[in-house]
């Protein structure tokens, strides 16, 4: 699978799918927008979101997802 060419590509792609409510939903939705933005892989962003969640535990919810996305913005060369 090749990464998304541009935003409306993102949005046609992506939809809701991986939704959470779990209170990480509006990180999960910057996570799949980053993802698309770079061209990263559907299956990379996944187990990305996945260690992000481990990494924040249950109370997670509690950071801001835009501190989040900034920190995953300027560390995204690393994926």
């Amino acid at each position: 699978m090749s990464g998304f060419k541009d935003r409306n590509s993102c949005r046609e792609n992506v939809g809701h799918k991986g939704h959470s409510t779990d209170g990480l939903g509006v990180t999960c939705e910057c996570l799949r927008y980053l993802s698309c933005a770079s061209g990263l892989f559907p299956e990379c962003l996944s187990y990305f979101h996945m260690l992000l969640v481990r990494s924040l535990g249950e109370h997670g919810n509690v950071l801001k997802p835009r501190i989040i996305c900034k920190f995953l913005v300027l560390h995204q060369y690393i994926i």
